[in-house]
């Protein structure tokens, strides 16, 4: 299983997820791609999962050209102490759920999710392509 993290992500979420095949966008020297460029690359470079907390990035997306699943993280404030409170949900998720033939994956945790695009996401992508995780 290939892992992106995206860029506005802090770094040590790749040693959180140091049991996994986890890279930066640094990593790869992917770091400043437009939305379409970096779909490219995934595509391009067989990644399974892009790790976000872009809220627009769905808006941007075909999802009918993506080889890969986003996991976006419902949060508002982007720093570690936050942050690292998703990893358990994360690697749930991943140890549990890999094979889901959902496109997008929001994930939120009580307290620091606001859940304010979950309902346009649902309608932009339809329920077949969305599959939410929550407390």
């Amino acid at each position: 299983m290939k892992i992106l993290i995206d860029e506005q992500l802090n770094r040590r979420m790749k040693t959180a997820l140091a049991d996994f095949d986890v890279y930066l966008t640094k990593d790869l020297g992917w770091s400043g791609l437009q939305n379409g460029e970096l779909r490219e690359q995934l595509n391009e470079n067989g990644f399974d999962f892009l790790i976000t907390a872009d809220k627009n990035m769905p808006f941007q997306q075909n999802f009918n050209r993506i080889n890969f699943k986003i996991l976006l993280l419902d949060i508002t404030d982007l720093v570690w102490i936050n942050e690292q409170q998703f990893v358990p949900k994360i690697i749930n998720f991943l140890l549990k759920s890999p094979e889901t033939s959902h496109k997008l994956i929001p994930v939120s945790v009580e307290g620091l999710s606001n859940g304010r695009k979950n309902e346009s996401l649902k309608n932009y992508l339809g329920e077949n392509q969305i599959l939410f995780v929550q407390t």
